[in-house]
């Protein structure tokens, strides 16, 4: 697989739909998962998402409901500063 994935938008996914698909793009080992400024969600290899756009650090065995609430809060507050 080719790295970097977009997984969605939060504009037209909700954050655990996000969380799933983020989940499912990673391979064995530590994935960064990224929110761009246009509010795509992005999965890449370890160490190499943007400082300022990373929201989490995953695996496949991460829990989907704990990434949810990382998107979900993280595009709550980068709306609040548009």
């Amino acid at each position: 697989m080719s790295y970097p994935i977009a997984v969605g938008s939060t504009r037209t996914e909700t954050p655990t739909t996000l969380a799933e698909r983020a989940i499912e793009a990673m391979g064995r080992s530590n994935y960064d998962v990224s929110l761009d400024r246009t509010g795509k969600v992005w999965v890449d290899r370890y160490d190499h998402a943007s400082p300022t756009e990373l929201l989490a650090v995953a695996t496949r065995k991460s829990d989907p409901d704990w990434l949810a609430e990382e998107i979900r809060f993280e595009a709550r507050h980068r709306a609040g500063k548009r």
